[in-house]
C-alpha cells in the first residue's frame, strides 16, 4: 500500500500559502513589487487594514506607477520618514 504523507505534506502547503495569500495579499504583492521594502515592519493596525481594503485594480496602479516611474522615483519622493 502506498503511503499518503506526501499528498498530506502538499495539502499543508497550499493551506500554508492559501493564509499568506488571502489575509495579507495586498501587502504581498506591494512587497514582492518593490513598493514596499521586505523587512518594512513598522506599520499600524490602521496601514495594514488601509493596505488590505484596496482592490486589486487599486494595487496593480500602484505598482504600475512604480514601474512607470521607477525606483528612483519612489526612493526620492516616497521614502519612509518623509512627509510633507
Amino acid at each position: 500500500m502506498a503511503k499518503k504523507t506526501p499528498a498530506k505534506k502538499k495539502a499543508a502547503k497550499r493551506a500554508a500559502s492559501a493564509k499568506t495569500t488571502g489575509a495579507d495579499k495586498n501587502l504581498a504583492a506591494l512587497t514582492k513589487a518593490g513598493v514596499i521594502p521586505a523587512d518594512y515592519q513598522l506599520f499600524t493596525p490602521a496601514e495594514k487594514k488601509a493596505i488590505e481594503s484596496l482592490s486589486a485594480s487599486e494595487v496593480a496602479a500602484i505598482i504600475s506607477t512604480k514601474t512607470k516611474m521607477g525606483p528612483e522615483f519612489f526612493s526620492r519622493h516616497a521614502t519612509h520618514g518623509m512627509y510633507y
